[in-house]
């Protein structure tokens, strides 16, 4: 063999060495024994949120759910304030029962079947359908009646940004029944912070009754949704 063909054998075996060494350092490590057949298993991992579920049903609900509450958000930050602090409420109490109805009927949507949440949710659709066109009236009534009370729309108002500040973010479900009840519960909250809020500052008895249906009706909601939620979270 001559001296030149022995160099470029030479050059040929240590590029091969070289790449060797190269790719023994970056190629990605196969854990022993894997029955993925070298595929990273994801089934311990935190993700750190509920939307990263397998579960299509739950997924889609909670995709719905914040698309919902940054609607109904967006609405009852955007209220044109009349100086009623009676007419105020309504008109952001509006929105917010709308995002109920809403919620309900993503849960039915998504297969929501619990004993005590399914017939909630259309309790829910039900009622606040009816309050809605009830809060309607009302404004309307309020609108060509009473006068403007400055005072205590301020005073209102003030109570409302506070609500306002509060999150509505979802936790982390694991189930729909869980997400449903979570959601509704913060959602049922706000209602009742809410219409206590407009109480002190509202003298007309129609609205003052709404208010206090609401936060009687939506409390004992809350309740059994708390119950169905502990329930869950032992299973």
């Amino acid at each position: 063999m001559n001296k030149k063909v022995w160099y470029w054998c030479l050059g040929i075996l240590a590029v091969a060495i070289i790449a060797a060494l190269i790719w023994n350092a970056t190629a990605p490590e196969t854990p022993s024994g894997d029955a993925n057949g070298g595929q990273m298993d994801h089934s311990g991992m935190d993700h750190g949120s509920s939307t990263d579920t397998e579960d299509p049903n739950l997924r889609g609900y909670l995709d719905e759910q914040d698309a919902i509450m940054a609607t109904m958000m967006t609405d009852m930050e955007n209220i044109e304030h009349s100086g009623n602090a009676a007419i105020d409420f309504l008109a952001g109490m509006i929105p917010h029962h709308e995002s109920a109805i809403a919620m309900a009927q993503s849960y039915q949507k998504y297969g929501g079947a619990h004993e005590v949440l399914a017939p909630l949710a259309q309790e829910i659709i039900t009622a606040q359908t009816d309050e809605i066109e009830q809060m309607k009236g009302m404004i309307e009534r309020l609108r060509s009646g009473e006068a403007a009370d400055e005072a205590q729309a301020k005073a209102y108002l003030e109570a409302y940004a506070d609500l306002m500040n509060h999150s509505m973010s979802h936790a982390s479900a694991d189930s729909l029944d869980a997400a449903f009840a979570e959601g509704m519960i913060m959602h049922h909250q706000m209602a009742v912070d809410m219409a206590n809020a407009i109480l002190p500052h509202t003298s007309d008895e129609e609205v003052t009754k709404l208010a206090q249906t609401i936060v009687e009706t939506q409390e004992k909601e809350i309740s059994d949704m708390q119950d169905v939620l502990n329930e869950l979270q032992k299973s």
